[in-house]
């Protein structure tokens, strides 16, 4: 076997201690860190790109999947991986990391790496790695996966660090003291060697540098024991970065020492160190030790940067959902959950910029309020949370406090605001999560809400009783969703010219295990609650249009709630579902709600145009029931406006009158909903609307009872 030979099963026998002591160097938890923060809004976070081009460390960035021939590509490189590799970023983006993989990593360490991919678990490996010149490097890989908000994996995120120094010093301390002290020198981290007693024997130029620039250039610690002759190079360490050192390299050093690999103060500044014990071929215990130093402050101070901002709100600078967990983990008492009163409001007329100031003047107001004894967060939209370590009856008292603050008017862009708020209290038990209390007390504060707004209402029985039948509903909605056995009903739509029926409206009904049949106001506030509305929707669409598909003379109506116009496969899902049933696209009418205009109105009328593109026509429905004018929703691609009857049992009729006057002037159809009565009937004729839906016409029914070319009464066809 020749000197290669050797050198490579002396660095093979080795690998499993070196991949110990690699970890040691905080690439984990780097790479963990800001795997929870790389997606957002389904893209990648460029202030943690931005992060990642300023560290030493190779980090590359690729899709989740496949693992397969041939795995997921790169997406992303710093600039530390092209100065390692000598490969540009053009060059790698598109190709898979085994572009890079060389012959000579060891078989157990790739086998693993893919067991730990295929699991979606974290890896850490020490691999052979070859760059674009066909020279080979050691690189110590940490992997971890990135996920979205929702817990989806996207990515995974692989911090690299060379390793070769490490590699060498294992084979060349056994060597010439020459070369061990050339080879020292070109690493860039302050190294010293000490012998079995602690003694330094030898330095690196980097530690001379540090020395020198802190004044002491003389012996640089040469004879001296390390922990004194630290402070020369370093500072002076703090009392736990003492101790573990005096541990690894002091008078009670072992021959089991292997290495600290943790980060410790020295001053004002914070080092890597890196312990390694010599072995000895004449004992067992070490020969001496090497201990590398690498100056990680600007990492760290990054680092606590960046954990602040992932637990902290920007709007408001309160803590965030994640941080009011993290500071809350160990505690018990109660928390306070608010919800602004009214804040749709303001969004709605004043814009999202406007709710974004009062959101920020709310949270100095709520911090000025509870004052710093207490645990203020944001935790999303318009809900605040408070954490209170003391009894109900002063949760109770600070809770009626901020209800009296929020009270008082807010001045935004000028307006003078009356909003107010509505809390909920839940108990945090010793030992618990706050995720508990945060449900209770949002149970409490839906209450509160239900009963007139400006209220404190405190979790109990009857509430939690409420919250039972909740989680049970919640449970039924699951087992609907899995088995695909949500139900349709269907009503007909008349066209008040012609007198017959020529499309229905699909109605959703959730059948419990019991064999009850739920109306949509007796879930959907759970499913939108929960997030379970998207996935209830898909599956009514797909069962809708499987079942109309082979009436040829009908079209059928469809509702999208606002919630389901947030997700992303909302475009998609709904074309697919009509492909998969053979349906044809210009027998659907998709009902859009006014509010998914109000919230995101570019989004929505993207979405809009894609399927109306394909022959969906869009209705828009409920209109009257909110803020929206036909005047704001004149440039949306809409088809037919659908009439709340609130417009019809308005006195009067002027709203009703209006309504339909400017729908028509736009070149938009009408159809009048809850028709009951023949008055009522007479009204909408004598205003020329297009048609009509209700009671008086037909109740929901099965498709199979709904009857071919139904037909109103001839009683009723007479126009007013």
């Amino acid at each position: 076997m020749g000197d290669e030979d050797g050198v490579h099963s002396s660095v093979s026998e080795g690998l499993r201690s070196l991949s110990a002591e690699a970890a040691e160097t905080g690439l984990l938890d780097q790479a963990k860190a800001y795997g929870k923060i790389l997606v957002r809004n389904g893209e990648l976070d460029h202030s943690v790109l931005g992060v990642f081009e300023h560290i030493g460390d190779s980090v590359i960035i690729t899709e989740a999947e496949p693992f397969d021939e041939p795995g997921p590509k790169i997406v992303w490189v710093n600039r530390a991986v092209a100065e390692e590799t000598g490969y540009s970023s053009a060059e790698l983006i598109g190709e898979t990391p085994r572009l890079l993989q060389g012959e000579e990593s060891p078989r157990e360490a790739l086998d693993f790496l893919r067991h730990q991919l295929e699991s979606w678990n974290t890896s850490e490996v020490v691999v052979r790695n070859r760059r674009k010149d066909g020279s080979y490097f050691w690189s110590h890989l940490s992997i971890v996966p990135a996920a979205d908000e929702s817990g989806w994996y996207t990515h995974w995120i692989s911090i690299q660090r060379n390793v070769d120094a490490l590699v060498s010093l294992n084979d060349t301390l056994k060597r010439d003291h020459d070369i061990l002290e050339s080879t020292l020198s070109s690493v860039s981290a302050g190294v010293v060697v000490a012998d079995s007693n602690g003694r330094i024997t030898l330095v690196n130029d980097a530690w001379k540098a540090a020395c020198r620039a802190r004044g002491n250039d003389q012996h640089f610690g040469l004879g001296l024991k390390y922990l004194d002759a630290s402070c020369l190079a370093l500072g002076r360490p703090d009392a736990s970065a003492r101790e573990a050192l005096r541990k690894a390299v002091g008078e009670n050093a072992s021959a089991t020492t292997h290495s600290t690999g943790a980060d410790h103060r020295f001053g004002k500044s914070w080092y890597r160190v890196q312990v390694a014990a010599l072995s000895s071929e004449q004992s067992d215990a070490p020969s001496g030790f090497v201990v590398t130093h690498t100056d990680v402050t600007q990492e760290r101070e990054l680092e606590q940067r960046l954990r602040h901002q992932s637990e902290h709100d920007e709007l408001t600078g309160l803590l965030n959902r994640k941080g009011l967990k993290t500071r809350t983990a160990e505690l018990s008492g109660h928390v306070l959950l608010l919800d602004l009163d009214r804040f749709k409001y303001v969004n709605d007329t004043l814009g999202h910029d406007a709710g974004d100031r009062l959101l920020a003047i709310a949270g100095r107001r709520l911090r000025e309020t509870v004052g710093g004894e207490h645990i203020a967060a944001r935790l999303g939209g318009d809900e605040f949370a408070v954490f209170v370590q003391s009894s109900y009856q002063q949760a109770l008292e600070l809770a009626q406090r901020v209800i009296i603050a929020f009270s008082q008017p807010f001045s935004v862009e000028g307006v003078s605001l009356g909003l107010g708020a509505s809390i909920g209290i839940g108990a945090v038990e010793t030992g618990g999560r706050i995720g508990g209390g945060l449900q209770r007390a949002d149970a409490a504060m839906y209450e509160a809400k239900k009963s007139g707004r400006g209220q404190v209402y405190t979790f109990d029985d009857r509430l939690n009783r409420s919250a039972e039948r909740s989680r049970a509903l919640r449970g039924e909605i699951e087992r609907v969703i899995a088995a695909g056995s949500v139900q349709a009903v269907y009503q007909p739509i008349m066209d008040l010219r012609t007198g017959k029926a020529e499309s229905v409206e699909a109605l959703m009904r959730l059948p419990l295990s019991a064999g009850d049949v739920l109306e949509p106001d007796a879930f959907l506030t759970v499913a939108k609650h929960t997030g379970q509305l998207p996935a209830l929707g898909r599956s009514f669409r797909s069962r809708v249009f499987d079942t109309v598909a082979d009436r040829s003379d009908l079209r059928v109506c469809v509702n999208l709630s606002r919630a389901e116009f947030t997700t992303l496969e909302c475009e998609r899902s709904l074309l697919e579902a009509l492909q998969a049933s053979g349906l044809a696209p210009n027998r659907v009418v998709v009902e859009v709600p006014e509010e998914a205009f109000l919230y995101d109105a570019e989004g929505t009328a993207k979405v809009l145009r894609t399927w109306r593109a394909a022959g969906v026509s869009i209705a828009l429905d409920d209109f009257g029931k909110g803020h929206a004018s036909l005047t704001m929703l004149s440039q949306q691609p809409l088809d037919p406006v659908k009439l709340d009857r609130c417009l019809l049992e308005e006195p009067g009729g002027m709203l009703l009158r209006a309504a339909i006057d400017s729908a028509h002037s736009l070149g938009l159809e009408v159809v009048v909903e809850g028709v009951e009565t023949h008055d009522e009937l007479g009204i909408i004729q004598g205003l020329r609307a297009d048609y009509a839906q209700g009671y008086l016409f037909a109740r929901p029914c099965r498709f199979d009872e709904l009857d071919a070319g139904d037909e109103m009464p001839s009683a009723l066809t007479t126009v007013a």
